[in-house]
């Protein structure tokens, strides 16, 4: 497979066939976009949100129709020929939402859902201090595919206000066969990042005349975020313990949008930017060189940079433009990045340096 771009949606399923030619895939249906697993392309994966149901985390379940069974229960699932007969983590986890658990023995269109909509709605979501997130989910949807089916879906809205929803998808024939599937969506493709986000799960069965099965389990939020590792030593300077180095933007090639910053450095001085594809940890100046030249040399973004009055520096890095041949940035290479900086008033060498910071790029 080729390289993907950073936060790209994967999506995959298995197939298999026995040697009398019958052919099984996982999901069921995946011959459809909607009914195949999903994943994300990522160096790395924070989760800023996580919940497998075991505990309550404060999920709302609201139904409009009141006289009809199906309301969102979160519970070990006791498993129908439409509902599932055990939650999605791998594991100890036991427990999901699913709509209307009911009892062992009783027949699988006593409790499945009727009517509605029935709706379990996410706690309040502050992604507001987040780049690019994610929402990834398991879901499971099963209709008894009568003739009736066609009225029937199961929808996954998202909301930037808790008032105003913008659908996700919607899954309805022919993607109905139950199985558990894991999902994904870009938030920012649909509404854009506030304090008050919020996501829900809408099933429904509406005339009553089919037999409709739902379940969510494993809700996370998480940044598509390239590695970025910090290492090496910042030593102590005139102003403090010493220099940082962070970025801004991303690390996919094809943006080019990423900044270098530098913080905690004395102000009204000179810096400069560097990076070399090895690392090392060297004393050098009243610091310490965390960057080596792994037979390629030492690339300095040029020119030395002004730090400004509060002790800050910041460069765009030019993927299209590197100082020197040997210095190019690629999708896939790992590069390590330092500030150098003037430090007069420490004495000793009269400069120091940051710690080091390592990036691995995406196409």
């Amino acid at each position: 497979m080729p390289p993907l771009p950073c936060g790209a949606l994967v999506g995959y399923y298995f197939s298999a066939q026995s040697t009398n030619g019958f052919t099984w895939t996982d999901p069921p249906a995946s011959t459809t976009r909607s009914e195949r697993h999903y994943a994300t392309a990522a160096m790395q994966k924070p989760v800023v949100f996580a919940d497998d149901f075991e505990i309550d985390l404060g999920w709302t379940s609201e139904a409009v129709d009141m006289e009809h069974h199906g309301f969102w229960q979160r519970a070990e699932p006791i498993g129908t020929p439409l509902a599932p007969g055990r939650d999605y983590t791998p594991g100890s986890g036991t427990m999901c939402w699913v709509t209307d658990n009911g009892v062992p023995g009783a027949g699988y269109l006593e409790f499945d859902v009727c009517g509605g909509p029935f709706t379990l709605t996410t706690p309040v979501l502050d992604l507001s201090g987040m780049t690019d997130p994610r929402v990834g989910y398991a879901r499971w949807y099963a209709n008894d595919g009568n003739e009736f089916a066609i009225d029937d879906e199961f929808a996954v809205d998202v909301t930037a206000d808790g008032v105003n929803w913008v659908n996700v998808e919607t899954v309805g024939l022919p993607g109905m066969s139950g199985g558990w599937t894991r999902q994904q969506f870009r938030v920012l493709d649909y509404v854009p990042l506030t304090d008050t986000n919020q996501v829900r799960f809408v099933a429904i069965d509406s005339p009553n005349n089919s037999g409709v099965e739902a379940a969510i389990d494993d809700f996370e939020v998480f940044e598509a975020a390239p590695l970025l590792e910090a290492y090496c030593t910042a030593a102590p300077n005139s102003v403090g313990l010493g220099a940082l180095i962070r970025t801004s933007g991303s690390t996919d090639i094809a943006a080019n949008d990423l900044t270098l910053f530098a913080s905690a450095v004395p102000p009204s001085q000179f810096g400069l930017f560097f990076y070399g594809p090895a690392q090392s940890e060297t004393p050098f100046g009243n610091g310490f060189l965390c960057v080596a030249a792994g037979g390629l040399g030492l690339f300095r973004l040029q020119p030395p940079l002004a730090i400004d009055l509060v002790g800050e520096a910041s460069r765009p890095v030019d993927y299209t433009a590197p100082p020197e041949p040997e210095g190019q940035i690629t999708a896939g290479s790992t590069w390590h990045f330092q500030f150098w900086y003037r430090d007069p008033a420490a004495g000793g060498a009269a400069f120091n340096l940051s710690h080091g910071l390592s990036v691995t790029f995406c196409p």
